[in-house]
């Protein structure tokens, strides 16, 4: 096997790694929205919670129309407010730990090596291809 095959199949096999990760994360994103919908629907995070929920049990509206802007009422707008007071909080808290911050540049680093380096791969693939 070429080097350049080994290549191409180092990156078939860290797409299939990214596949499966993906599917992964979507499970967790699934059972995560399903506990909201339940604390939602006994009223735990609150009357506007409950009434958004019961809305979107209807197929009145979406949790994403009421965090988006699409849905326009009280309880959407109750919700959006909570939320970006807490994006808000979250962020003043973030700017103050140098530590984390340290960990989030190291991170974009790392994010912005490896996009380079699947760019870079991607375009001998390509080229070999042509």
């Amino acid at each position: 096997m070429s080097t350049e095959d080994e290549r191409i199949a180092e990156i078939l096999r860290i797409n299939a790694e990214i596949d499966a990760a993906g599917e992964a994360d979507a499970e967790d994103d699934r059972l995560a929205m399903e506990r909201i919908a339940k604390a939602a629907r006994s009223g735990e995070l609150g009357d506007d919670w409950r009434r958004m929920q019961q809305r979107a049990d209807l197929e009145e509206t979406t949790l994403e129309a009421a965090f988006t802007g699409g849905d326009d009422s009280r309880e959407a707008e109750a919700l959006r407010t909570a939320s970006a007071a807490r994006l808000s909080r979250l962020q003043d808290e973030i700017s103050r730990d140098e530590g984390l911050k340290r960990r989030l540049g190291e991170l974009d680093a790392m994010h912005a090596a490896t996009l380079a380096r699947a760019n870079e791969l991607l375009a001998r693939i390509e080229g070999r291809e042509a």
